[in-house]
Formats: structure tokens, sequence, C-alpha cells
């Protein structure tokens, strides 16, 4: 009996790792969304979520979260691929999600690597990447025009995947295949 405990225990464990792919974030919109131009503006993840919802419904574009830490090493290597994506593709949102970090550090590294450039919050907790699927960091989510959550990757992610996650979002382009996304 208790075996069989544990093995159910590990299948919703590893259910959960796999990502809540479908999330319909107007669901969890409780929140009081920081505002469209935030930088490092507090938010757990109901604000999180309702800054997505509100990002949605005033632009009608998708949105690219990246969750990013001044202790992530592999995020300063990973900056410049979604400073690009965004130069290249404003008719995709992103929203920045600083985790589980000091509010010093989260306001020097932003800066340093680009991050003011777009909206961004802070989330001490780390609510937010555990809501949309992170399994570590860095990691990107990806919201759709009706503010479901269509996927998302964890570990560094190469251009041409966020070129056609970008694809798939904004021009309704074949979704990508589910590649291994990192740890």
């Amino acid at each position: 009996m208790r075996r069989l405990a544990t093995l159910a225990a590990a299948g919703s464990l590893l259910a959960a790792c796999a990502g809540p792919s479908g999330l319909d974030l107007r669901a969890v919109t409780d929140g009081i969304a920081p505002p469209p131009d935030a930088v490092l503006a507090d938010a757990d993840w109901p604000d999180t979520a309702a800054w997505i919802v509100d990002e949605v419904d005033r632009s009608g574009r998708p949105v690219i979260v990246k969750f990013f830490a001044a202790w992530c090493l592999p995020c300063r290597e990973e900056a410049p691929v979604l400073l690009d994506a965004m130069a290249a593709h404003p008719e995709v949102a992103v929203l920045g999600v600083d985790h589980e970090d000091t509010r010093g550090a989260a306001e020097d590294w932003i800066v340093e690597y680009g991050f003011d450039a777009f909206p961004t919050v802070f989330d001490v907790e780390g609510q937010a990447a555990r809501a949309l699927g992170a399994r570590g960091m860095p990691a990107v989510a990806f919201v759709d025009r009706t503010g479901r959550l269509v996927g998302s990757h964890t570990g560094p992610i190469d251009p041409a995947l966020l070129e056609e996650w970008i694809d798939h979002l904004a021009h309704d382009g074949p979704r990508p295949s589910d590649r291994a996304s990192g740890p």
C-alpha cells in the first residue's frame, strides 16, 4: 500500500513538472496588474497573470514571459537572444519576471543586460515561474492572444526555437515540436 501511494505521488509530481500548457490566465487574474511599463514592480502570481491578460486585451499581442535572475549565469548568455528577437518582432509583447532574487541585484542586472527595454516584475517567491511551467532558470513561457499558456521552455533557448515560437504565437505558424527543455 505504501509503495502504491509513493508511485501515485511520483506520478502526480511528474504530471506537474510537465507544465500547465493550456492554462487560461484569465482564470487566475484576481491580482492587481502592475502598470504596462513596470520596472521591477512587486508582483505575485495573480498580479503577473493580470499584467499578461491586460497586455493581451490592450494590445492584442501574444506575450513572451522571460524568467531571469542575477544569480543565473546562463541567463546572461541568453539575454541577447531575447533582445534581438524582441527588436525584430514588435508584434509580440515581452514581460520579464525576475525570479527569486534580491532587489538590488535585480536592478543592476536589468540595466546591465538591457532588460530595462521592456516591462519587468519582481517575483521574490517564484510563484509565476512555477505557475507557468518553468522548472529552473533560465526559462520562458509563451502566452497566446487569448491569454492561454501554450508552452514553456526551461534552459537556454536558442534563437531558432525562439523564432519558431514567435511564428506560432504571432503568425499562426506551426507549434514548435516539443524538445527536451533543460534539466
